[in-house]
């Protein structure tokens, strides 16, 4: 279904040119047409600057808005309009009468009586697509005429003095109301309802040809109504007195499922100070009974574990991400890399690295889209980069005073084995307090060893050195052990 965008400036727009009548509808003989300064120049000059020959077009009206130029009048007898690209210049979409109009017109003045009226402008006011053709409504000088295709066959509403005020809103299942006249897509009346207030806010959602649920937020509380229409009557209606914003409040409202029969709505408000609140409810349509919860906190930033981290071709490493606040109700993330041949990623944040580069790894949440990276640099590695350590201790510090037992573990999580060849404690004072050397000690792959010494003295940190040997190349691993005051 389509329905032009231009249709709300066209009416503001031609309206402040005195267009139409804002009062009680008079035909004069013939009607008098305010044409403003240059008025009709301004017309053919946007004619002219979209068609190469509009003499065949009677009563012609222009008007730009939206990125679209939008031209009507009477092409050769038959009602039209067509809508262009104001960049491209070309043509977007075009409609075509099937019957024709003459520009005398004979408008039903009331107690069966007919005046005549000569058309001076003719102005598109709403269109959409249906099925099976068309709905049209134009007002021809100041009265408004619809115009309904179907299959190859048309039907109109009659010109009528009191039309001048009707609007068109969409209704149900492709039907329209025109004024307060309920038509099928067809063009078949449907009924007939007393005043057509019910959708003078266009906040209205049809449930069949006879109800609609009416949202309301023109002062509060935010209401909810079922109406029947054809009978003028109330079904239900809700206030959200749990929704509390002030009167002057900004408020936008989206129906996020209305698949079942309890609709989930959600309403966005922004206050004068800046501030934005958004609530999450549901309606049950048989009984108006609602349920309303302010929505979720949302995520405010995201974090890593490693801003870098290097690897051998093979290997694996965990990202891990932390999604700020605590209590965000969305913290899902979504995990991408620069390079997949060089490492990739998995939805968990699980790093494996497959040729020698980098790759920047991409962690981005659902929710506000923040992100945080890390970059991979995959590389060889030497056998240092594979060894690590774990400090064990069992102390007291009596004034000061040192003593109890510092154990030191050295893991080797390479792939290839290691000739330890020394370990050594030395105290702050650059006291000994350990040495052992080794003659055959060899840490295989994925194993470790520990050594344990007693201590005591004057202190405030130690230092565990390893030394080992690999393809011949010597090397030395040192740990820091820092002494608390109380142990």
């Amino acid at each position: 279904m389509k329905t032009l965008r231009l249709l709300a400036t066209l009416l503001l727009v031609a309206l402040s040119m005195g267009l139409y009548s804002c009062g009680k509808f008079e035909i004069e003989d013939p009607v008098s047409i305010p044409t403003g300064d240059n008025f009709f120049n301004d017309t053919d000059k946007n004619f002219a600057e979209y068609m190469d020959d509009y003499s065949d077009i009677k009563c012609r009206f222009a008007l730009a808005g939206e990125g679209s130029m939008l031209l009507t009048g009477i092409k050769n007898k038959h009602l039209w309009f067509s809508e262009f690209d104001t960049i491209t210049k070309k043509l977007k979409s075009t409609w075509l009468d099937i019957e024709e109009t003459d520009t005398i017109q004979q408008v039903h003045t009331g107690y069966g009586e007919y005046k005549e009226m000569r058309i001076g402008l003719v102005t598109l006011h709403y269109y959409k697509k249906t099925k099976t053709g068309d709905i049209v409504t134009f007002r021809l000088s100041s009265v408004p005429q619809t115009i309904f295709t179907s299959n190859g066959k048309t039907k109109r509403t009659p010109l009528e003095a009191n039309n001048n005020y009707m609007n068109t809103y969409d209704w149900y299942n492709e039907s329209v109301f025109i004024g307060n006249r309920c038509y099928s897509s067809e063009g078949d009346p449907l009924f007939t309802i007393e005043d057509s207030y019910f959708f003078r806010d266009g906040n209205v959602t049809p449930i069949s040809y006879e109800e609609g649920i009416k949202f309301d937020y023109s002062y509060p509380p935010i209401s909810f109504e079922r109406f029947n229409i054809k009978e003028g009557k109330s079904v239900w209606k809700t206030n959200l007195t749990d929704i509390e914003l002030p009167s002057d409040s900004k408020i936008s409202y989206t129906i996020l499922d209305k698949s079942a029969n309890v609709w989930e709505y959600k309403v966005d408000a922004v206050l004068y100070n800046g501030m934005k609140h958004s609530y999450i409810f549901t309606v049950n349509m048989e009984d108006g009974k609602a349920n309303v919860a302010e929505e979720g906190v949302k995520v405010t930033s995201i974090a890593l574990n490693k801003s870098q981290v290097t690897l051998d071709i093979g290997e694996i490493f965990q990202l891990v991400d932390t999604v700020k606040p605590n209590n965000a109700e969305n913290s899902k993330v979504v995990w991408a890399s620069s390079n997949e041949s060089v490492a990739t990623v998995d939805q968990n944040g699980l790093v494996t690295a497959k040729s020698y580069g980098e790759s920047v790894i991409t962690v981005t949440t659902e929710d506000g889209g923040f992100t945080a990276t890390s970059n991979i640099i995959v590389k060889k590695k030497e056998i240092s980069d594979y060894i690590t350590s774990k400090t064990f201790t069992s102390m007291i510090n009596v004034g000061g005073y040192i003593q109890g037992i510092i154990g030191c573990e050295i893991i080797n999580n390479s792939k290839e084995d290691i000739l330890l060849t020394n370990y050594t404690v030395i105290d702050d004072n650059e006291n000994v307090l350990l040495t052992n050397s080794y003659d055959n000690n060899i840490l295989k792959a994925g194993s470790s060893y520990r050594e344990d010494v007693s201590i005591r003295g004057v202190f405030n940190e130690l230092t565990l050195r390893w030394t080992y040997i690999h393809n011949g190349k010597e090397y030395t691993y040192t740990t820091k052990y820092k002494v608390t005051t109380s142990l």
